[in-house]
């Protein structure tokens, strides 16, 4: 399997540059194996609608954002309140390799994040007013914590809080195959089959090579040619 001689490939290589410490750079062709990845399987939208419909609370925001802004997890839950641009209607999203892009909000998330904001703020206003240090972020957890100062800080929502809350609502909705990637891939879907060109698809997405949003296509070319019934 490919996965396996990926493996055998990087404990080689550890081997002779780590522990025999082996200068010569004839290790680096090895040739790497071709993994073909396997063909995006996104939510329908009756699925992604019932899945959202149990997701409740600042993570259940989260995945909101994730459907739909096309956000990784990470992205999501490292996100400021200053990244939120509500005028603009726009979200300020450090990606991949310090990267950073800009995201549209849809319509339907933008009273929400509206809430959220002004949520938060009464939240850290409240907090120091006990003594406490602000959540630097714009999805606060429960737990609190000491920094190097000695100031006890509210600490952020964690990505595996958000994925107890959709593997939760997963199980009850019956869905295994939804994950919080699994949003992702059907914002860019849906993307794609509303018409939008793969480079301003690949812009959104923060995909540094165009060959990673290509791999959007195949729902939307499988659905395309299921229109047609040639034996009709």
């Amino acid at each position: 399997a490919p996965a396996t001689q990926s493996q055998a490939r990087a404990a080689l290589l550890f081997l002779y540059r780590c522990v025999y410490n082996d200068p010569r750079q004839c290790w680096n062709e090895l040739p790497a194996p071709r993994v073909t990845p396997a063909p995006v399987q996104p939510l329908t939208a009756s699925q992604l609608r019932r899945l959202l419909g149990y997701c409740n609370g600042q993570a259940g925001l989260v995945l909101h954002v994730l459907a739909g802004c096309g956000l990784r997890l990470s992205e999501a839950v490292n996100l400021l309140p200053s990244s939120i641009d509500l005028e603009a209607g726009r979200i300020r999203v450090y990606g991949k390799g310090g990267v950073t892009r800009m995201v549209p909000i849809p319509a339907s998330l933008r009273d929400a994040l509206a809430d959220h904001l002004d949520c938060r703020a009464r939240e850290d206003r409240a907090d120091m007013g006990r003594g406490f240090g602000p959540c630097g972020g714009l999805f606060s957890g429960s737990a609190m914590k000491a920094d190097s100062d000695g100031v006890v800080t509210r600490q952020p929502l964690t990505a595996r809080q958000v994925q107890r809350t959709i593997e939760a609502a997963a199980e009850a909705c019956h869905l295994p195959q939804a994950h919080c990637h699994a949003l992702r891939h059907g914002y860019a879907t849906g993307l794609i089959a509303a018409g939008v060109d793969l480079r301003s698809v690949q812009v959104v997405l923060g995909h540094s090579d165009i060959r990673t949003t290509v791999r959007y296509t195949h729902t939307a070319a499988v659905d395309e040619a299921g229109r047609v019934d040639l034996l009709a």
